[in-house]
């Protein structure tokens, strides 16, 4: 299962999810949404969800679930595969399993 939210109270943000999920819909089983990335990212961390993207979110949004996902042994990203910092406003988690195809797919 992978997670990825929508942006409905901005409509100009819409443009920006909308590749992520045509690039991801036909390589996953279902897409959710929780409603909060804090949440996304505790599911992804607790073996719930298998991945997690996101585009402009705040650093606290992110960063106890970042801290969560790494010390289950997952890993966070951005979206070439590089390190997450909250100064960047995408991100990719998963169990770490397939972190790599989905950076691939999403860079």
């Amino acid at each position: 299962m992978h997670s990825n939210r929508f942006f409905l109270r901005n409509r100009t943000l819409l443009a920006g999810c909308y590749p992520s999920m045509e690039i991801m819909l036909p390589n996953v089983r279902d897409i959710r949404r929780a409603g909060a990335a804090a949440l996304d990212l505790a599911y992804v961390s607790y073996g719930q969800l298998d991945g997690f993207n996101e585009i402009n979110l705040h650093p606290w949004d992110t960063a106890a679930g970042w801290l969560l996902v790494e010390k289950a042994g997952g890993l966070v990203s951005v979206f070439s595969g590089t390190p997450y910092s909250t100064c960047i406003p995408e991100i990719v988690a998963s169990n770490g399993a397939f972190h790599r195809q989905v950076d691939k797919h999403l860079e």
